[in-house]
């Protein structure tokens, strides 16, 4: 089975430039008109606080709306393993033999959690893998490792 993932349309960056910088003039023109002395130093640099923040979201979207546009990012999973190509993780695959937990969580961001042992790790702690991908496709991922793992595999949740 494999989900191909498609993200960040260019309409969402457009949105968050205008209405970030829609946000930087209304506070410049208040510095400007409503306030005086150390007031409109305070409005002044509320502003540019704002557009700074603005630049630097904003070089991050780019970034990853050239990755998704130059990148097919994918889900796959096939009889020997679960393979992905995500931003920012790049590519990897994980054998099902070494998977030990799956979770999903939309609370910050939706992402599908994924904890593993390789076999040649040394260490007891288990490895963490987090693919932001979409609540939905995360559930279906979910779904289909739980139903190629062997049962006791994973911890119960």
């Amino acid at each position: 089975m494999e989900w191909k993932l498609n993200r960040m349309p260019l309409y969402v960056i457009v949105f968050t430039a205008v209405f970030s910088l829609l946000a930087a003039s209304m506070l410049s023109a208040a510095a400007y008109f409503l306030a005086d002395g150390l007031l409109r130093w305070l409005f002044a640099a509320a502003a540019l606080s704002i557009l700074l923040l603005e630049w630097a979201v904003m070089r991050q979207q780019l970034r990853l709306w050239h990755y998704t546009r130059t990148h097919q990012e994918y889900v796959r999973l096939d009889d020997e393993g679960f393979h992905y190509h995500v931003y920012p993780y790049g590519e990897g695959s994980l054998k099902y033999e070494w998977l030990r937990n799956l979770s999903e969580d939309s609370v910050r961001f939706p992402h599908l959690l994924i904890e593993y042992r390789h076999p040649e790790q040394t260490s007891i702690l288990l490895q963490v893998l987090e693919l932001p991908i979409r609540t939905t496709i995360a559930t279906q991922v979910r779904r289909e490792i739980i139903k190629r793992c062997h049962p006791g595999q994973l911890y119960p949740l």
